[in-house]
């Protein structure tokens, strides 16, 4: 039999060169690209600190009211990203330092703070004083004010959990506890703002 024609060899050599960069090399840069340039396939359940609300629930408005006693507007929540905490009574020592960290939270993101509002909401018989205290020290939080049929109705508020999460579009999206870790609120907010196409 005649040996193979110098170019069929010198083809099939080079075929299994290519076969064997694809094998080794083409999944690694794969990988790459999802962690570094696209972290966001990750399943955000597996990353992150606080804990996600499923399904997403509609922050309820009804039953809230501003601090002159109007209806909360439905846009309240539309557009940006909002860091809502919740107080069933006075807010005092324990409620301060949460809002405290919400404020040092949103200043962390850098440019990207414009996309972040916070919201207290209290008890509607302790609003006035609690409006008097902590717009003192910290005038950039809003403050609503929750009749009692606002916390029976609110079924994402937990035992634990004082701290939420709303989207852009007013749905709930995560948990923390108010004594959480900023740097973990820090890191999930970073990661969303990075995803997001809204807010």
């Amino acid at each position: 039999m005649g040996s193979r024609p110098p170019d069929i060899t010198r083809n099939r050599g080079r075929w299994i060169l290519i076969g064997i960069f694809l094998l080794f090399f083409v999944p690694v840069i794969f990988a790459w690209l999802l962690n570094v340039e696209s972290p966001a396939w990750l399943p955000f359940a597996e990353t992150n600190h606080g804990d996600l609300i499923r399904p997403p629930l509609s922050f309820p408005l009804t039953n809230l009211r501003t601090t002159d006693a109007r209806p909360v507007p439905t846009e309240l929540l539309q557009g940006k990203w909002t860091l809502v905490y919740v107080e069933r009574s006075d807010c005092v020592a324990d409620c301060e330092r949460a809002i405290y960290r919400t404020r040092q939270v949103r200043h962390a993101l850098g440019k990207d703070m414009q996309r972040i509002q916070r919201l207290l909401v209290v008890a509607s018989a302790n609003v006035q004083a609690t409006v008097n205290r902590v717009q003192k020290y910290d005038a950039g939080i809003s403050v609503v004010a929750a009749e009692p049929r606002w916390f029976e109705s609110a079924s994402f508020v937990r035992s634990g959990a004082d701290i939420y999460l709303v989207d852009p579009q007013g749905y709930l999206v995560m948990s923390y506890a108010k004594t959480a870790d900023p740097s973990g609120l820090i890191s999930d907010l970073e990661r969303l703002l990075k995803i997001s196409k809204i807010g």
